[in-house]
């Protein structure tokens, strides 16, 4: 009995500590699932169940790809907004359902492209989304959030999204909210928003990663904006455009797919909304302790079976919680979480074995076999890393060389191990090579250049550090070869600052060079020159011929303008056909244009490219320090100025020119003052008559504009006209001019002076497509006879593009306007195409007429001129008639009308009232001079 009594203690004292291991290993699980630790091997798990249960998307949401074909076809980035309305247009057009950007539309772009934008989705009546974003910008304070959001111009036509993502504190993406706090107020996601997702979609949910993005149906954004797509594909559907290439940057982490661009990472959120599989993340941890539970309760039963068993009855369990994991999965859209409970089965193996063996033995059989794996790791790190490693004694002796090391200095191990440091890296050892040189290379990585034994070198990174064994102190050294690294690293340098093409230096490098030489220039008190080169009919080749044609006349080009040049000049391509030479310590002006015939002279030979022969000529501009500028930007804009005055007068080189400067002080004012010119009234309107020469009385007038300017005084159109063209003014201008005019030859004609107005307008203005409908609106408002109206176009606007011209002309004379050629004769028209216009009169340019009673060959020309008009059934009016004798050979040779300042001078419109009254020339009752026609 007593034996008995003893025995039952001691069985409940084992019990005890038995059900204490589990609860201990309970506890590990918990704390294990709790603190994250075994997060890594849950989210490889979750990866492979979807790998498993792969799958392919549905086929409603259409991606349109900003894909390295569309940025190879389009040339250039960013695109114009006007390709995105163009992008609208199709899409709609083809039926889609609903568009989303995923593009930053946070700031303007050019005036005209942001108007089409704005009305294509003006157009799309909320059928278009934009995305929202917020970024991380780092400034001079730290890194500060900054909200981004579409143009307020936009905001009223489109519905707005959030494109933000959120990684995992891993960094990979795998959770979507289905709305995002945007400015105090809740925004639907990308995904919500193209699956009309509504309050009843989970706040988070977990992307099915499951679907395969490479099954989406996907569209090159260029094919869209081409037109090249079946319009099946997007019926009915949804889309999102975004990048895909790689060079957009555009590319996030996420699980199973590796990486993925953005516009995949709502994809494939939208379809884990719209297939019912917004995944919901299940705690393990009521599992666990449900098994825990069990396993207490009937944990002994277990432990009177073998370890064997024990270890394969713990397999099987984890493989059920798995697979139950894993159907779960397929067939609710939720992870279960499994971590803590194979955690706490695996755990119940070692408890078995920890009662079995004796806690010493386990003790050193622990620190036996972990010393023999950490050894085996470490040296299986050793052998198998990229670095060489080298452990060296303090005498500069090896002790020990990886096979990386070995390879990286060209040596078998066992004679590397015999050779000292210094033979490999001289710089490592002290002055007297006796001893090494280290101390100093503790902190950080240094470079070195090392050295094989067959006398080549190299650079090498090393990293070092000290290492003790007992008494004995050693090096570690880890050695890297860097030789691609540093070759990479040149051709980066290289290509930063030379032409990709021609391999010469772009802008930077000349740039650098043009600051050194100007330092050196007043320092040696010496000038130097700066040539800027543009190449003649280069655009008529690269449109003829090809691209590939233009850029090996490029690279000839390059070759051909070094050869005339000394070491010391500079060859530089701008880009596109703009070529810069730098000559540094030229002594005067004459040494600059020896240099620039030299060139001249260098391009009278054809140039040879495959079966083609091309002569191309070259305009130059020259600019010289510190004469015309001490800046270097400056300088380059000066020899640019030179070199369009060159191309402009066909002069071949021209020096700059201060007065040829259109980026003058002045001129740059009076751009900025000429809006409010218009606002103040500082433009006004002259009238210069226009005579018919068979009745000898007024027949119209051409209206003209001047700027009375407070402090410049009178500036004349052909200064201040070019400005209004290249500010965009010339058409706000215009609208001024013909509705001024219209008003006050309204007056005129209640007055009792019907008079036709002839107005000269721009090239710039006749380029728009909506001037028919302007002229039209001033017509009626100003209540004048459509046929009282002649538009004067210049001869060399006709003949730039003739057929887009011709559509021009016709959808004005669609208004009822009159349609003359002003400056006849300046240009070089067609008479092919001459006949197809449909023009009323031409206006002889006053140059003929002046010199034509002494000038034989001007007279031939305005007879000729006369002639071809009345052949085309077209009235002539010649301009600069000054003279009787002027008019009488204008009579003589039947033009029909005359301007000049003859008859007058322009006048304002109370001016003209009089001298309507009073010239004899006009509606007065004095009779006109007699002028007698002479023989022609």
């Amino acid at each position: 009995m007593a034996v008995q009594t003893l025995s039952e203690p001691r069985q409940t004292r084992s019990l005890l500590s038995w059900r204490a291991l589990h609860v201990l290993a309970l506890v590990a699980a918990i704390a294990i699932s709790v603190t994250g630790w075994s997060d890594f091997v849950e989210r490889e798990l979750i990866d492979l169940r979807f790998k498993l249960f792969a799958q392919p998307a549905d086929r409603d949401l259409v991606v349109v790809a900003i894909d390295p074909q569309s940025l190879r076809e389009l040339d250039v980035w960013p695109w114009p907004r006007r390709y995105h309305a163009e992008i609208i247009e199709q899409l709609l057009a083809a039926g889609a359902e609903q568009i989303a950007f995923d593009i930053d539309f946070s700031s303007s772009s050019a005036p005209g492209d942001d108007e089409i934008l704005e009305e294509a989705f003006r157009s799309a009546s909320g059928r278009v989304t934009l995305t929202v974003h917020k970024q991380l910008v780092r400034t001079g304070d730290g890194v500060e959030l900054v909200h981004t959001e579409p143009l307020a111009s936009f905001r009223p036509y489109v519905n707005l999204a959030s494109a933000n993502v959120y990684p995992d504190d891993d960094g990979v993406i795998r959770q979507m909210p289905t709305s995002d706090t945007w400015r105090g107020e809740r925004l639907p996601t990308i995904s919500a928003s193209l699956a009309g997702a509504d309050s009843s979609a989970p706040p988070w949910f977990y992307i099915d990663y499951a679907f395969d993005p490479l099954s989406m149906p996907v569209l090159s954004y260029s094919d869209v904006l081409a037109g090249r797509f079946d319009a099946e594909r997007v019926r009915g559907k949804r889309i999102i455009v975004g990048a895909t290439a790689i060079e957009m940057g555009d590319q996030l982490p996420v699980p199973v797919h590796g990486s993925i661009s953005g516009v995949f990472i709502h994809s494939l959120a939208y379809q884990s909304l719209t297939q019912g599989r917004t995944l919901q993340f299940v705690s393990g941890l009521p599992l666990t302790l449900a098994i825990g539970v069990i396993a207490l309760r009937f944990g002994q039963h277990l432990a009177r079976r073998s370890w064997a068993f024990t270890a394969l009855f713990t397999a099987a369990a984890v493989f059920l919680v798995i697979a139950a994991a894993s159907v779960l999965q397929l067939a609710a859209p939720l992870i279960p979480e499994v971590m803590p409970t194979i955690a706490f089965l695996a755990l119940l193996f070692p408890i078995e074995l920890i009662k079995r063996i004796d806690q010493q033995a386990v003790r050193i059989l622990f620190q036996g076999l972990q010393l023999r794996r950490t050894s085996a790791m470490m040296q299986t790190i050793v052998d198998n890393t990229f670095d060489g490693i080298l452990i060296i004694r303090r005498d500069g002796s090896m002790e020990m060389a990886n096979p990386a090391a070995t390879a990286i200095f060209g040596v078998p191990g066992h004679e590397l191990t015999n050779l000292r440091v210094g033979r490999l890296i001289p710089d490592l050892v002290g002055q007297d090579r006796s001893h090494l040189d280290i101390p100093e290379l503790q902190v950080g990585v240094h470079e070195f250049r090392a050295r094989r034994p067959d006398g080549t070198t190299f650079p090498v990174e090393l990293a070092t550090s000290e290492m003790r064994a007992g008494e004995e102190q050693f090096w570690v050294v880890l050695v890297r070869d860097i030789t691609k690294r540093k070759a990479y690293e040149a051709q980066i340098r290289h290509q930063a600052l030379h032409d990709g093409l021609t391999g010469l230096p772009n802008r930077t490098l000349l740039m650098d060079r043009l600051r050194l030489a100007m330092d050196a220039a007043v320092r040696d008190g010496k000038p130097l020159s700066l040539l800027l080169l543009d190449l003649n009919r280069f655009k008529t080749i690269n449109d003829t011929l090809g691209h590939d044609v233009g850029d090996e006349l490029l690279c000839e080009v390059g070759k051909r303008l070094c050869a005339p040049l000394r070491r010391a000049d500079t060859v530089a391509r701008l880009g596109s056909n703009e070529f810069a030479i730098l000559l540094p310590a030229v002594m005067d002006m004459p040494g600059t244009l020896a240099v620039c015939n030299r060139i001249q002279e260098s391009f009278k030979a054809p140039f040879q490219l495959s079966d083609l022969s091309l002569e191309v000529g070259v305009s130059i501009g020259v600019a010289l320090f510190p004469d015309h500028a001490t800046e270097p930007a400056r300088l380059l804009q000066c020899a640019d100025v030179a070199m369009f005055m060159a191309k402009r007068r066909q002069l071949g080189s021209a020096v700059y020119d201060a007065q040829q400067d259109a980026n003058t002080i002045r001129n740059l004012t009076l751009t900025g003052e000429l809006r409010r010119a218009i606002h103040n009234g500082q433009l006004s309107l002259v009238y210069q008559p226009k005579i018919d020469l068979k009745t000898q009385r007024v027949r119209g007038v051409e209206v003209l504009s001047r700027w009375r300017h407070p402090t410049h005084g009178s500036i004349p159109p052909d200064e201040f006209i070019p400005h209004a063209e290249v500010s965009g003014l010339i058409g706000p201008i215009t609208e001024w001019v013909l509705a001024t005019a219209m008003r006050e030859m309204s007056a005129l004609q209640q007055a009792g002076f019907a008079l036709d107005l002839a107005v000269n307008f721009s090239p710039r203005v006749l380029q728009d497509d909506a001037l028919p409908q302007m002229v039209a609106d001033s017509i009626r408002t100003g209540r004048l006879d459509a046929r009282r109206l002649t538009l004067e176009i210049t001869e060399s606007f006709l003949m730039d593009d003739p057929e887009d011209r011709l559509r021009i002309i016709n959808g004005l004379r669609d208004v009822g306007v009159r349609l003359s050629i002003d400056d006849f004769g300046t240009g070089y028209s067609s008479l092919s195409y001459l006949k197809r216009l449909p023009l009323d009169e031409l206006k002889i340019d006053k140059g003929f007429v002046m010199n034509m009673h002494e000038d034989q060959g001007d007279a031939t020309i305005v007879r000729s001129t006369v002639d071809l008009a009345h052949n085309l059934g077209l009235k002539v009016v010649a301009e600069g008639v000054e003279t009787r004798e002027h008019v009488q050979m204008l009579q003589a040779l039947g033009c029909d009308i005359g301007q000049g300042y003859l008859f007058s001078r322009p006048l304002p419109a109370d001016q003209l009232q009089c001298w309507l009254r009073d010239s004899p020339w006009g509606f007065g009752r004095a009779a006109a001079p007699a002028v007698e026609a002479v023989p022609s």
